[in-house]
């Protein structure tokens, strides 16, 4: 629906509004049915929004066979347990990070590998 086509819409909505007795009230069912309409939509969105990563999440715990991960794809999925699941995922990265040899770091990047001595090797 164009923009003009909405606009034109609410105007004649108001227009009808403004009509006391049946007008009035076909107005508010217009707009009370709209209303359903639109937060219908927002509930799909929400759960596409949640499905969709949810997925990916359950997917990177198959393919790395980590079962904690598996079980936060699926709770993000759930649309109010969803919390829960990205707590899990949060805390499941890091171990999951240092399992496929990369880690955190900490700040600063890298350290440099420690040569004879305790000295540190010079970067080339």
């Amino acid at each position: 629906m164009a923009l003009g086509e909405l606009i034109m819409a609410v105007a004649a909505l108001a227009l009808l509004a403004s009509i006391p007795g049946p007008g009035a009230l076909i107005a508010v069912i217009v707009v009370r049915e709209l209303g359903y309409a639109v937060a219908a939509l927002g509930w799909v969105s929400v759960l596409l929004a949640s499905v969709f990563p949810g997925l990916e999440v359950y997917d990177v715990g198959s393919r790395l066979s980590d079962d904690l991960l598996r079980v936060a794809g699926i709770l993000i999925i759930v649309p109010f347990a969803d919390v829960v699941g990205w707590m899990i995922a949060f805390v499941e990265a890091d171990p999951l990070a240092q399992r496929l040899g990369g880690g955190a770091s900490g700040p600063g990047g890298p350290r440099p590998a420690k040569g004879h001595g305790g000295q540190a090797k010079a970067w080339r």
